[in-house]
Order: structure tokens, then sequence, then C-alpha cells
């Protein structure tokens, strides 16, 4: 609404959305807008486009027809190998906490999959917050005799802080969309 980037507002009503969100100018009452008349449905096919040979329209639908082969991924089956038979001869105790793991993995997958595209941002913070807690977790474990736990805590030390300072990062760009003048 500033095409010339100074500050001096230019309201054009011959433009649909400007004149839609306009609701009066110069005392005169512009409510309720026009019907608008752009739309979001693609365009029609012109009829060159829907002209097509005997060849292209048979290519077209044995294409369709025979699905591309799925590729096998070997290294995949054998981690899952691997992982049963870790997990056959693992003790009780491993078996409880990896089981919650792989629930919390399972439905974490499908909690932030459901998520609409416009909800991500806002669920930085929660990031944020559940990431404060795995952080401070391993913190606590730094100090552990034990090299595999220290390692580990290392770990999740670091990369739960990549996750907090990435999502203030984020958040912090996000709020200068909002402010003026920058």
């Amino acid at each position: 609404m500033t095409p010339a980037k100074d500050g001096a507002l230019v309201l054009d009503l011959e433009d649909d959305v400007v004149r839609g969100m306009t609701t009066s100018h110069a005392s005169d009452l512009l409510w309720p807008p026009p019907p608008i008349t752009v739309s979001a449905a693609p365009s029609a096919a012109t009829p060159a486009e829907r002209a097509e040979t005997p060849a292209t329209a048979s290519a077209a639908s044995e294409a369709q027809a025979k699905p591309e082969p799925k590729k096998r991924s070997w290294p995949m089956l054998a981690s899952a190998v691997a992982l049963a038979l870790a997990l056959a001869f693992a003790d009780a105790a491993f078996l409880a906490a990896f089981t919650v793991f792989a629930l919390a993995v399972v439905i974490g997958y499908y909690v932030i999959s459901n998520v609409s595209h416009s909800l991500h941002t806002p669920l930085m913070s929660q990031t944020n917050a559940i990431s404060g807690i795995i952080l401070i977790g391993a913190l606590l474990q730094l100090g552990s005799t034990d090299p595999v736990v220290t390692t580990l805590a290392f770990l999740a030390a670091a990369i739960a802080s990549i996750n907090v300072f990435g999502g203030f990062l984020v958040t912090y760009r996000m709020l200068g969309m909002f402010s003026k003048g920058a």
C-alpha cells in the first residue's frame, strides 16, 4: 500500500484485496465489499492442451497403470534384525525403558505430522520447553562415572541446546516480521 516505500499511503480501490479490506474512504461507507472476481481454481485447459495424440494418451495411461517398483532398504532391514537380537538378550529394565521410548516416538510422530502447517511455528515454544527439560536432565547426568551415560548426556545436551537456541532464533525472526520500521 506504499509503493514508493516512503510511508505515503496509496489506496488503490481497483485492487480486489485492498477494496475487500477497506470499510470506509473519504467519509463514504464501502462495506460490504463487492464479490471477489479472482478465483483460486486452476484455469481450464485450452483446446490445444486438451487435444492429445493417441500415442501420448496411451503412454500416459501406461505410466499411470504401472507403478514403479519399491526399492528395498537393506540397511534398514539389517538394523531391524540387529535391534531384535539386542532386545532378545536385554534385561527387563532396559526393555521397559525402550518400550516407553518407542511409544513416545510413535505418538510424537503422529501428533506432529497431523498438526496444520500454520501451527508449526507456535509449537516451537513448546518444543523449546521440552528441549529445556532434556537439557536440564542431560546436565544432571554429565557428572556420571559411567562413560556411556556421560557420552549420551553430552550428546543430549548438545542437541537440546541446538534446538533451544534455534527456537529462540526462529521466534526472534518471527517477531521481527511484526515490528515497525525495521
